[in-house]
């Protein structure tokens, strides 16, 4: 997965048109209104990117986008857990996880055992993206979660934070239901 350290590269070239356009502003150079041009192309591109990326994710579209190994917009993180559960049972128990913590389903789909939900809006990111998925395997569920930032290659631990509490709350789930078949 490819990261940056501080900033996404929108940003950067960003930040180099602005210094090209203030020191030919300084310079009083022909070279100016070019530096201008090009600050408002990559700021404008940037911004487009930014208002397409949040639309597309608030209506669940673009699972293929948001997730592409080669989408450096965007950071990611994966996992896939193995279950001792039929497919639709961990289907249901998480969607019902998801709904009791704050995640907002926008698309479920019970036949191919399919989620794709979003964190909300807050002052410290702009929400993230799940696409959960479950498949069946030798009387074993395997249950791959991908979280995906809606803007942005580095996350500051969001995504990773996403997945923990699913698989935290769900295999609490897992084994409270051993622990009533055990009884």
């Amino acid at each position: 997965m490819k990261s940056f350290k501080s900033f996404s590269l929108f940003s950067s070239i960003m930040l180099i048109a602005l210094a090209v356009l203030v020191l030919n502003r300084t310079q009083q150079s022909s070279f100016g209104t070019f530096g201008a041009i090009l600050f408002l192309v990559i700021g404008g591109a940037s911004l487009l990117i930014f208002l397409v990326n949040i639309f597309v994710s608030v209506i669940g579209l673009g699972k293929k986008y948001f997730i592409h190994p080669s989408n450096f917009l965007c950071a990611k993180a994966k996992k896939s857990i193995e279950y001792e559960q039929d497919a639709h049972l961990l289907f249901e128990k998480t969607r019902t996880i998801l709904e009791q913590n704050a995640f907002h389903i926008l698309k479920s789909d019970s036949h191919k055992h399919s989620l794709i939900a979003r964190t909300k809006f807050n002052f410290r990111t702009m929400g993230e993206n799940l696409y959960i998925d479950i498949q069946t395997m030798d009387n074993k569920s395997l249950l791959t979660i991908i979280s995906t930032s809606t803007y942005g290659n580095k996350d500051y631990g969001h995504n990773s934070l996403n997945i923990k509490l699913i698989e935290d709350l769900t295999r609490k789930e897992e084994r409270g239901k051993n622990l009533l078949k055990k009884s």
